[in-house]
């Protein structure tokens, strides 16, 4: 049996912007009612120089959201890290939650919600249905059954949202359109 490398599914560029945009409308509202009240240019430096970071760390840190797939478990980097091995995964299923669709690991101890994929009008995702079928696909070959020598698709990035290395899940193809 060959070593089976992770695959990181995050956030698409998109999303992230759409998640992002709002706290950068707020912040260019704010630092021109500072400048429309004659605020002085220190301030209005100050208010530019936060605005900026903080979209930066917000644009990071949402880029770094993510659901790691491995052979032993699914780790879901959200503003914790949670490791949920597969051999404790009942259940893969994609749930509608609020006005979006998650992928939920469901387990005797409870559901876990993944970072990543997410589906939905507020943060769309063309492929998210694939993905789903990606992500239970990987728990059917590495949670209960052997990971097989099975055909494996080539490395690189997908364009779809995460970086795909160089021998995936055996017997996991890769979702058409990717």
């Amino acid at each position: 049996m060959r070593a089976v490398e992770d695959v990181q599914l995050h956030p698409t560029d998109r999303q992230v912007a759409i998640l992002v945009a709002p706290t950068g409308v707020a912040w260019l509202a704010l630092v021109l009612v500072a400048v429309r009240f004659g605020s002085r240019p220190p301030v209005t430096l100050a208010l530019v120089i936060a605005s900026a970071a903080s979209l930066v760390g917000l644009w990071v840190g949402l880029r770094h959201r993510g659901t790691v797939l491995t052979q032993e478990a699914a780790v879901l980097v959200g503003r914790r890290r949670v490791v949920v091995p597969w051999a404790e995964v009942t259940a893969v299923q994609t749930e509608r939650r609020g006005l979006g669709h998650v992928v939920v690991l469901h387990t005797d101890a409870g559901a876990r919600r993944c970072p990543a994929p997410l589906g939905g009008p507020l943060a769309p995702d063309r492929h998210f249905d694939e993905k789903a079928v990606y992500v239970q696909r990987w728990w059917l070959a590495c949670g209960g059954a052997a990971v097989d020598d099975g055909p494996r698709p080539t490395g690189g990035d997908t364009g779809w949202g995460h970086q795909v290395l160089p021998g995936e899940a055996a017997g996991v193809d890769r979702p058409t359109g990717a």
